[in-house]
């Protein structure tokens, strides 16, 4: 029987797929293998998995994980390496079709990746009564075209210093014009004193001048004795 992909619609000339039927794993710990290395270039996800099994590298549990210890700037997660080698044999199928086909290794990525759950047969002998663990693992890998998508950065790039560009433009700077202080101006300080009124005398001018008045009047009382 055919297998059906979750996924429709793919460019045959730039896609490669592999999948792994009733795989010896848990589709729990494969939806979250599958999660870790989803829309990651294949030659990263490689490495990753790979770590993975060698004890190196945590595997992030997003959904399953209940009375799950959490790990060091992770949170919860483990290292499912059973179902890591499941998945990396898959991977590098789908990495040798792509070669077959005529693909560049270094410009593939994830496109599609996911697990189901497959038939569950019971255990015999002594393990009667337990179901075993199946899951399906799909991976399909798409050529990304390098060229284009650093022709998109720039055209990006150039278009936000152009916004920027204009937006300078239309604002111009104030231009602060440093007023320079012309002798013929006069300060207000200046202007005050000769608004003035001439016959009009201040509080200190004015005691000053009674006190002088007194002065004279007793020096004249003093000489007609």
């Amino acid at each position: 029987m055919k297998y059906r992909y979750a996924i429709k619609n793919l460019d045959k000339k730039k896609t490669a797929k592999a999948v792994g039927k009733s795989v010896y794993a848990s589709a729990k710990h494969a939806k979250e293998v599958c999660d870790m290395i989803r829309s990651k270039k294949a030659n990263r996800a490689v490495i990753l998995l790979q770590d993975a099994i060698d004890l190196k590298k945590v595997v992030p549990y997003k959904k399953f994980h209940r009375d799950l210890a959490h790990k060091r700037k992770i949170g919860p997660g483990r290292y499912p390496v059973k179902t890591c080698r499941e998945v990396l044999s898959v991977l590098n199928g789908a990495i040798a079709n792509a070669e077959n086909k005529g693909l560049n290794k270094d410009d593939l990525y994830i496109k599609h990746v996911c697990s189901h759950i497959a038939s569950r047969p019971w255990h015999y002998g002594r393990h009667r009564g337990r179901k075993m663990k199946r899951a399906h693992v799909e991976i399909v890998l798409e050529e990304k075209d390098i060229k284009k998508t650093q022709k998109k950065s720039k055209s990006k790039k150039s278009s936000k210093k152009k916004q920027k560009s204009k937006k300078k433009k239309s604002k111009p700077k104030k231009q602060t014009k440093k007023k320079s202080k012309s002798p013929d101006k006069v300060t207000k300080k200046q202007e005050k004193q000769t608004d003035k009124k001439p016959g009009k005398k201040t509080k200190k001018e004015s005691k000053s001048s009674d006190k002088n008045t007194k002065k004279q009047d007793k020096k004249s009382k003093g000489a007609n004795k």
